[in-house]
C-alpha cells in the first residue's frame, strides 16, 4: 500500500517524463511497524528522485527487496551484494553534482 501511494503520489511527473515503470513487490505484504505517512512519504521521495533524475523515456525499478532488486537490473544476487556501497556512492556523487548544476 504504502509503495502504491508513493506512485500515485509521482504518478504525473512519472508519465509527464514518459518514464516507463517497473515494480517488483512480493506477492504478501511486507510488515512494517510504524507511521504509513511517513513511510509513504520516504517512499515516495525516492520515486520522485528517480523520476528526476532519470532521462526523459527512461525506465524506473521499484524493487521490495535486494533481491529483487538485483534480479530486476539482471545481476546476480551475490554480485549486486558485493557493488551495492559503491553503486550507492556512485549516485549520489551524480545526484549531488545534478543538485549543485554542475
Amino acid at each position: 500500500q504504502a509503495v502504491d501511494a508513493a506512485i500515485e503520489t509521482n504518478r504525473a511527473l512519472i508519465d509527464r517524463r514518459k518514464h516507463k515503470l517497473r515494480l517488483s513487490l512480493p506477492q504478501r505484504p511486507i510488515v512494517f511497524n510504524g507511521d504509513f505517512a511517513r513511510s509513504v512519504q520516504i517512499v515516495a521521495n525516492l520515486v520522485h528522485n528517480a523520476a528526476k533524475y532519470t532521462a526523459e523515456g527512461g525506465e524506473l525499478l521499484v524493487a521490495a527487496s535486494q533481491e529483487a532488486a538485483a534480479e530486476l537490473i539482471d545481476v546476480p544476487f551475490s554480485s549486486y551484494r558485493r557493488h551495492l556501497q559503491t553503486a550507492i556512492e556512485r549516485i549520489t556523487d551524480i545526484m549531488w553534482i545534478k543538485e549543485i548544476g554542475g
